[in-house]
């Protein structure tokens, strides 16, 4: 289903839209769609096309990390998958309430919508069987990335875009940030939206720190930032730290050398 996705996502970028130079961005099911289809633009160069920059916000892109909720493995079996669903399809269409739940209910009312969630649950299946493979295409990839995160986000926790900067993005020679929205959950791009443009036109516009740069940028951009701003964090690069200085430490104490 994902990998049908990303080829529909090719052909909708060469034939319909016929787009030849853009920016990718990917979110939640998205993301692994996008991981996929970067990864056929990878083995096809040259492409017909150019993906000039690729971000990803909150996604369960590494399942073992993720706060599934109930229903979503629920779904997955077969008798209480369709029960549930039966169940939701006999409660009538909201007419009254909160705008937001109306709207959100309408969505699953239309055209049958509970009969599709179905297939959002078994994506996962899909998912975290190639999930790796798909993950590796950022290790590869010289696209230029920039990976923001919902902290409130509690089904797709932190732990998740942690360990795939750690893993996958941080060591990696292309340019690559990380940022952390303190008070976004799992839709940044939603919920904070002038927040999430900030870091896209960062790096669309080339504001991007190198990475001897970082350290610099880091503070400056902390010093200005409001509470609602994204964080920046910087590459880890874990070597033993050398002062410039002439007075050197020993178990005997300090000395000038």
């Amino acid at each position: 289903m994902l990998e049908e996705n990303a080829e529909i996502l090719d052909y909708f970028v060469r034939e319909i839209i016929k787009f030849d130079d853009f920016a990718l961005y990917t979110h939640d099911r998205g993301v692994s769609i996008g991981l996929a289809f970067v990864g056929h633009y990878l083995d096809t160069q040259p492409a017909e096309y150019r993906i000039n920059y690729h971000f990803l916000s909150n996604s369960g892109m590494f399942l073992p990390l993720a706060n599934l909720m109930p229903i979503q493995t629920a779904l997955l079996d077969p008798a209480r998958g369709n029960a549930l669903i039966q169940a939701r399809k006999s409660v009538p269409r909201m007419t009254q309430g909160n705008p937001e739940a109306l709207a959100y209910a309408d969505i699953f009312k239309f055209n049958d919508g509970d009969s599709a969630l179905i297939h959002v649950a078994r994506y996962l299946l899909e998912r975290a069987e190639n999930e790796l493979r798909w993950l590796n295409n950022l290790s590869r990839s010289d696209i230029p990335v920039a990976y923001l995160w919902g902290l409130l986000d509690d089904i797709n926790p932190v732990r998740i875009s942690n360990h795939v900067w750690a893993t996958y993005l941080n060591d990696r020679a292309a340019e690559s940030t990380y940022w952390l929205l303190p008070t976004a959950g799992h839709y940044p791009q939603r919920e904070k939206p002038n927040e999430v443009a900030q870091i896209i036109q960062l790096a669309l516009s080339g504001g991007i720190p190198s990475r001897a740069e970082e350290g610099a940028f880091m503070r400056a951009y902390g010093s200005r930032r409001k509470d609602e701003e994204a964080i920046f964090v910087g590459h880890s690069v874990i070597d033993a730290l050398r002062f410039p200085s002439a007075i050197r430490y020993s178990p005997d104490g300090y000395s000038v050398q």
